[in-house]
């Protein structure tokens, strides 16, 4: 595992800006893409007042920028789509303003493509979808329009669609606490899951460890008693 999550997204989504807010990492931050040419990773510390109680710490890859073609290799997509398989929860970060022409909808789409058509049930990993740049001009209507959109796509198909959308901006670090606490609690969700999975494991082991003893000492007892009969 290179990270607990691993943040997504097209170039200049803004994932180097949001790991540089809520974790100690210091990646390099510039207003040009590709900027991250290996995986960044920072540790996100437990406040004093949080109620997660599986998750005291974690810690948050940024992910290099994929673009179209990733799953072909293009723009040496294998390389980090391999670091997005290393990851436990994926949180896929948009650019809600949809600068630089882009659709937010469009790109979670194509991400979501990319990942599928790489591995096939990695796009169905647990998520997070962060929409970021809130803080630029158009945002608030961008980001009512990605709701819509999600809203109105098919769950047998795009089952992802209903992951939780948060709204943030890492440039004026507005709405980071809910953001970093919904990767808490999700990553604390999925460890109790884990933990009960494990438990049911143990309990299916041992009724079956007694099942094959209680068959045995069965065995043993039917052998003595024909012994004794002769």
């Amino acid at each position: 595992v290179v990270a607990d999550i691993g943040l997504i997204g097209f170039p200049n989504a803004g994932k180097s800006s949001l790991l540089a807010c809520v974790s100690r990492a210091t990646p390099k931050i510039a207003a040009y893409p590709f900027t991250t040419l290996r995986p960044y990773v920072g540790v996100v510390d437990q406040p004093p007042d949080s109620a997660t109680t599986f998750v005291e710490s974690f810690t948050v890859a940024d992910i290099p920028g994929l673009i179209r073609g990733a799953h072909k290799n293009i723009g040496l997509g294998h390389v980090f789509l391999r670091h997005v398989e290393r990851t436990k929860l994926l949180v896929l970060v948009v650019d809600a303003a949809g600068s630089e022409g882009r659709v937010p909808l469009e790109d979670l789409l194509a991400l979501q493509e990319e990942l599928e058509l790489y591995l096939p049930g990695l796009s169905h990993r647990s998520r997070l979808i962060i929409a970021n740049k809130m803080d630029l001009p158009g945002a608030e209507e961008k980001l009512e329009e990605l709701r819509e959109g999600l809203a109105g796509l098919d769950r047998a198909k795009h089952g992802w669609a209903s992951a939780p959308l948060i709204p943030v901006s890492a440039l004026s670090r507005r709405e980071l606490p809910p953001a970093v606490e919904a990767m808490r609690s999700t990553l604390g969700q999925m460890e109790s899951e884990k933990a009960k999975a494990a438990a049911w494991e143990r309990k299916v082991q041992q009724q079956r460890q007694q099942k094959q003893d209680g068959g045995h000492a069965h065995a043993v007892n039917d052998w003595e008693r024909r012994r004794v009969r002769r």
